[in-house]
């Protein structure tokens, strides 16, 4: 793995060393060199540990019931060195920070503000330390599906995307060239939640993720909404332990292969 990691290095400060000399050498050169930059494999995520990358799936309790433990598996056989994260320890699935019940605008309430949760997060900034503060793990990855429990009845979305700036800055704060994965959320069964439309913050999620992606930290967007079918749920919301689950992976999956390197 070392070598592969050296072999990565020496290409790309290779690569790096050319598309500096084609800056220099006028618009054509430059309109080519950032062509060059967007395409090549400096897109991959940088790890924060030799040899590893450290994953944190972030969410509510579609992220803590559902999806990871095919995931990781998944990746783990292709042959990706990863490791699951989070203060949430779970055996099967790996550690985590998926809370059930949480909403993403619980972050931004003050201290001592917030609902109590039952495995021990407090629902208002404090949890920002706990996640994210000096004694967390360091993410090179973040794979985020937060909202689904601010859209029953109705998405508000300023708070949302409020949310979103919040954990935006404290996973940069802790890593500046973390990648964040952020899911466009799952289809909610308005029939048994009327109101419960996500389509709207669906579409704003791009949006808030052209606005504030980087060359440095990136955000890539997971469309988990188009095409995902009601009957994969146990409930009209949380994904059952096939179809859904394996949805859900399959498309986390197709774009964290995209960055990482074996």
């Amino acid at each position: 793995m070392k070598a592969k990691i050296v072999k990565f290095l020496s290409v790309n400060i290779i690569l790096l060393s050319v598309l500096v000399l084609f800056q220099n050498c006028g618009p054509g050169f430059k309109e080519l060199s950032d062509k060059i930059l967007s395409q090549s494999s400096l897109s991959t995520v940088t790890q924060s540990s030799v040899g590893v990358y450290r994953i944190m799936p972030l969410g509510d309790s579609i992220s803590a019931c559902c999806y990871r433990g095919y995931l990781f598996k998944e990746l783990k056989t292709a042959g990706y060195p990863i490791i699951s994260i989070g203060s949430g320890h779970d055996p099967y699935d790996g550690d985590n920070e998926a809370h059930g019940g949480y909403a993403v605008t619980f972050l931004n309430s003050p201290a001592g503000a917030g609902p109590m949760g039952p495995n021990g997060y407090y629902g208002d900034s404090r949890d920002l330390q706990t996640w994210f503060g000096p004694q967390a793990d360091t993410a090179d990855v973040v794979m985020m599906q937060f909202g689904t429990n601010n859209c029953w009845g109705g998405c508000y979305i300023p708070g949302i995307l409020a949310g979103y700036d919040t954990v935006l800055k404290a996973i940069r704060a802790k890593n500046p060239r973390v990648t964040l994965l952020i899911a466009q959320i799952l289809p909610m069964d308005q029939t048994k939640y009327p109101g419960s439309d996500v389509t709207v913050l669906n579409k704003e999620i791009p949006l808030w993720a052209a606005r504030n992606t980087t060359p440095l930290s990136r955000i890539l967007v997971v469309d988990q909404f188009t095409g995902f079918d009601l009957a994969w749920t146990k409930d009209g919301v949380h994904p059952n332990a096939d179809q859904g689950s394996i949805w859900m992976s399959d498309h986390f999956l197709a774009v964290l292969k995209t960055i990482l390197v074996k």
